[in-house]
């Protein structure tokens, strides 16, 4: 089963465009408050990069 971290990521890679985390936790059914935490994690280690302000997608690493 795929946890949290794994649907928001899995939210991303689905996405032609960049999403925003209200959109992430649409796409995941992943709660939002949750969503914002694992988006904290991803880009801190740069697992998502903001093509434009507030929207984020998955870096080319």
């Amino acid at each position: 089963m795929m946890d949290n971290k794994e649907k928001v990521i899995e939210a991303f890679r689905n996405s032609e465009d960049p999403l925003n985390a209200k959109k992430v936790s649409e796409l995941s059914g992943v709660e939002k408050k949750e969503v914002d935490k694992i988006m904290k994690e991803l880009k801190k280690d740069e697992t998502i990069v903001s093509p434009k302000r507030c929207y984020w997608t998955l870096s080319d690493k």
